[in-house]
């Protein structure tokens, strides 16, 4: 199944430069705004198709309509377009048309910009029509393939909940040490046995001394693992796949048909544990992208939404009060940063 895609991945993960809006009108801004609107067709190959919406809203799509990306759009003065994905850091580009051409590329780099095709009517047509018929064959598909495992696997339901609470036996405990306070969490290598493998090897080297809060939503999540004090980024940490067994966590077959389409893919021996208040889990940019990046859920009611979507692998024991202190930080209010930094002074394993 194809990927979304290169161009997407360089949405989420670029930061780029703030650039502040002039008060004055820019002259063709207006008209430009227009003429963004509706369907582009990838002519760069594994950039995606774009479709701009009047009120802001685009989307990224493959041909086949089975991944999907949207975001709001905006351009604040001629020649740049903002683009912020899935509640991400908006991302600058440049961009100019051409005939029935439009070229994007992120800000100040002009010499790596994908080019898209403004779509004809016929041409959309004919993709809704061939998505049409693809959505209908992979439903026929995935429908014998539920009704074969459901065939093959009698689980247990009862079983597999005193399966987590076995894994949970087996822990290592991790201090955070906070300019707010301490915290400490329990890593579960039964649970998810890569995941915390990576995460606690982090921790020994002291990948996370010296970092940030970098993201944090009250009733929600406190997020850290990738921006250091001054603001600059720690070096990547190649990506990983997920560990999610969803029918431990009761996902329905159709939830979990449409994530295998996504690209998610399930372990069912795994003693997976659910997005509850107090839980550590793995942030992602999609399926299997896993990097060094985790948050703790700090809503009470917890987050079944993300249940099958995010890799839990511990959860906060001690200094949950904590966790709720800097849920509450101000922050800025476009991507939800504290304006005061809350540090992590040191991270280290608990003997």
């Amino acid at each position: 199944m194809k990927k979304l895609f290169v161009f997407a991945f360089l949405l989420i993960f670029s930061v780029g430069v703030i650039v502040g809006c002039d008060s004055a009108k820019k002259t063709g801004v207006e008209a430009d705004r227009a003429d963004l609107l509706g369907i582009w067709l990838e002519v760069t190959p594994d950039v995606g198709n774009f479709e701009f919406e009047e009120g802001g809203a685009f989307r990224i799509f493959d041909s086949l309509q089975t991944q999907e990306m949207k975001g709001q759009w905006d351009i604040p003065h001629e020649g740049r377009l903002d683009l912020t994905a899935d509640g991400n850091v908006a991302v600058n580009f440049g961009y100019s048309f051409q005939d029935d051409q439009l070229s994007i590329w992120p800000e100040y780099k002009e010499d790596q910009s994908v080019q898209l095709k403004k779509a004809t009517q016929d041409e959309i047509n004919e993709m809704q029509k061939k998505a049409s018929e693809y959505a209908k064959t992979i439903q026929e598909k995935n429908k014998e393939e539920s009704e074969t495992r459901n065939e093959e696997t009698k689980i247990d339901k009862g079983n597999l909940s005193m399966k987590q609470e076995e894994a949970k036996k087996e822990r290592r405990i991790v201090v955070l040490e906070t300019t707010a306070g301490n915290m400490e969490l329990a890593i579960y290598p039964k649970v998810a046995p890569k995941t915390a493998s990576v995460f606690l090897d982090l921790v020994e080297t002291g990948f996370y001394n010296g970092i940030i809060f970098h993201r944090v939503i009250p009733q929600f999540m406190i997020q850290f693992g990738g921006t250091t004090a001054d603001g600059s980024p720690k070096p990547e940490v190649p990506t990983f796949k997920d560990e999610i067994n969803p029918e431990i966590l009761g996902l329905t077959n159709n939830l979990i048909d449409e994530n295998t389409r996504q690209g998610y893919q399930y372990d069912y021996t795994l003693p997976s544990l659910p997005m509850k208040y107090g839980m550590v889990a793995m942030a992602n940019a999609g399926p299997n992208t896993n990097s060094s990046q985790l948050f703790i859920v700090t809503k009470y009611e917890g987050c079944n939404w993300l249940d099958g979507k995010h890799t839990v692998f511990g959860e906060c024991i001690d200094g949950m009060d904590i966790a709720l202190q800097i849920q509450n930080v101000p922050t800025d209010s476009q991507f939800n940063k504290p304006l005061e930094d809350v540090v992590i002074t040191k991270a280290y394993i608990k003997e």
